[in-house]
């Protein structure tokens, strides 16, 4: 089965996706890159290719930010057209016939370490019945050998990218099927897609990955910026109100479990796998 790690980054974040894609060729060699560039210099991209040629992988530029989903769908739908079978006259064929992959969605932003432990993951998230699987992390190196490592699969309505997000095909078809828009985050309306539709997420307790969270740019700079946000299945998903809000512009917390609705729940137990 093919494994893919999926990143969308943006140019302000340059040399953080440079510590990621060489921590990547260190511990996960084995593991397809697709990065999703918004607004990369023609420089910027040639050093993308030559890095990205360590396996089958590959850059696909975007002239502009387009925000976290928008830019992952991008990777996302290039990843699953990769993996659809031909009939015998090279013509692409129906959903039954898209090859099992695996994706963790990954952010630009982090390292992996030795400590990354992703066999028993990989495993469990092939499962009928598993939606998402959230990887452990810490903010900083200096934390990552005191972060205790527990075979622990912890089950979780909301989950985030953490030290990864994994994910198979059967979600994926899901996510694709969402339209496009400016949405606050891609982990919450991601995560409630995958609960209200029967799957079940988690969050691993035997792996851990440095996620160096609060910088500039990405998402926090994006989300500033946006003139117009998303919240994402608000029929599903309670959205709380920042109280940082700033020239009458509202932003929003991003919501965990706590955020899910009745209707979500009635809707996981009716289409339960």
């Amino acid at each position: 089965m093919k494994k893919y790690i999926l990143i969308a980054t943006t140019n302000d974040r340059w040399e953080m996706l440079i510590e990621c894609l060489t921590s990547i060729e260190k511990y996960l060699k084995d593991w397809r890159v697709v990065v999703v560039s918004q607004g990369y210099s023609e420089q910027q991209i040639s050093v993308l290719n030559t890095m990205l040629t360590f396996t089958q992988s590959v850059n696909i530029n975007m002239p502009e930010n387009a925000g976290m989903h928008n830019a992952k769908m991008v990777g996302l739908e290039y990843i699953n057209n990769a993996n659809k079978y031909d009939d015998i006259r090279g013509r692409r064929i129906h959903r039954d016939c898209i090859k099992k992959y695996i994706v963790m969605s990954s952010d630009d932003d982090m390292v992996f370490t030795s400590r990354t432990k992703l066999k028993k993951s990989l495993e469990f998230v092939d499962k009928d019945n598993v939606g998402f699987v959230s990887l452990g992390w810490v903010r900083h190196k200096n934390q990552l050998h005191t972060y205790k490592l527990v075979d622990e699969f912890v089950k979780q309505k909301i989950v985030y990218t953490g030290g990864g997000m994994l994910f198979q095909d059967d979600i994926a078809q899901l996510l694709l099927a969402e339209p496009k828009g400016n949405y606050i985050s891609d982990n919450a309306l991601w995560s409630i897609i995958s609960y209200s539709n029967g799957y079940d997420n988690y969050r691993y307790r035997g792996s851990c990955t440095i996620h160096n969270i609060c910088r500039t740019g990405g998402r926090k700079a994006w989300v500033k910026d946006a003139d117009i946000k998303i919240k994402g299945r608000e029929e599903l998903l309670e959205y709380k109100e920042s109280k940082l809000q700033k020239n009458n512009k509202y932003d929003y917390l991003i919501p965990d479990s706590a955020c899910v609705k009745e209707i979500a729940d009635r809707k996981h137990i009716k289409n339960k796998k």
